[in-house]
């Protein structure tokens, strides 16, 4: 790294600053986000660092300590897979070196932390540079894609984009009387929250923490919208903007409000609102590929699918084959306890 100077950054506003000079940062790299992981999840220890050049700071990384017992700590540029890796400000996305130095400080980081490895998920919107080094890098990765809409800042022309069905189902909940508001209201959240609840443990799924949720909407990033019948929430989402990029985060709808199509109307409004104040892209979220009905439904909104990848380095392969082994026991674990707060916190 001869050159550079790895500097700890623990000011938020000196982060941001940082962070929005990349073009392709997301919302999970915020110091917003930062602080929600570390203050609500036990085990998880933020390490965000700077490569420094003569005096001036020209690309950030963020790393959490994973530690759910003990013996056993990994290294996560971002947790659960989300979008991480070296932050390179916008006119030095060719400089390799520097992208070289980046990844290697952040495996120095993660190797003198006692990490068994170190995880980095490439943004979809990242150079192709920083897919060569860290495949070069890597011991091994996989892929998955999400679906990103470019916005203008003359939202018709997003309108008349759309797949007709989209344009008839926002009409049709304008028509239907289908409200809409953007809060920050905790009592909206705790409404929508019992429709996500029930959403979850309709699916199986492991319902996100309320806590976290809360910290998120009354966060600079965090923004809750929902869609209303008569006074009743019928259907929200909760949006994640910082940068250039929106991301659709958290959604739930009742499902006998579903033929009033309030998530079409919430999801055009963010739309409309991120092309009225400068964003370029919404970001709809990873799919399962099997979801085939997820992914049409995310397409229709003229969204188009961009690939990233999910890359491993591994430094003690025998403490990563006892986490493999346990991590399945761990995680189950999780989703019951989730699951069973998330019904005491439905039930009257």
């Amino acid at each position: 790294m001869e050159g550079y100077d790895l500097v700890k950054i623990e000011e938020w506003r000196a982060w941001d600053d940082l962070v929005r000079m990349c073009p392709y940062s997301t919302p999970f790299n915020s110091w917003s986000w930062r602080c929600a992981l570390s203050e609500r999840f036990i085990g998880m220890t933020p390490l965000y660092f700077a490569m420094r050049s003569k005096g001036e700071n020209i690309a950030v990384m963020p790393i959490f300590l994973f530690s759910p017992i003990p013996p056993l700590r990994s290294a996560l540029s971002m947790p659960w897979n989300l979008f991480g890796g070296p932050m390179i400000r916008g006119d030095l996305l060719d400089e390799m070196d520097l992208i070289r130095s980046s990844i290697a400080a952040m495996e120095r980081i993660a190797r003198q932390n006692g990490a068994y490895e170190l995880v980095i998920t490439r943004p979809p919107l990242s150079p192709e540079s920083l897919k060569e080094m860290l495949g070069r890098w890597a011991d091994r990765s996989e892929r998955s894609f999400t679906h990103l809409l470019r916005l203008d800042p003359d939202f018709e022309r997003i309108w008349r984009a759309y797949n007709p069905r989209v344009r008839t189902a926002v009409r049709k909940a304008n028509r239907l009387g289908v409200k809409w508001i953007r809060t920050k209201s905790e009592d909206k959240l705790k409404e929508f929250y019992g429709i996500y609840l029930d959403a979850m443990l309709r699916f199986g799924s492991p319902p996100k923490p309320y806590e976290l949720l809360r910290y998120i909407q009354a966060s600079p990033i965090g923004d809750l919208i929902v869609a209303e019948v008569e006074g009743r929430v019928v259907a929200g989402l909760l949006f994640l903007s910082f940068g250039k990029t929106i991301t659709l985060w958290c959604g739930a709808s009742l499902r006998e409000f579903r033929s009033y199509r309030p998530n079409n109307l919430i999801f055009n409004e963010v739309i409309k609102w991120g092309c009225q104040n400068g964003y370029e892209w919404v970001d709809f979220g990873a799919s399962p590929p099997e979801n085939k009905g997820l992914v049409a439904f995310k397409e229709e909104w003229r969204a188009r699918r961009f690939d990233f990848e999910i890359y491993h380095k591994i430094f003690s392969p025998a403490r990563k084959r006892i986490w493999e082994k346990i991590e399945p026991d761990l995680r189950r674990l999780y989703s019951f306890l989730q699951s069973a707060k998330a019904r005491l916190l439905s039930s009257p």
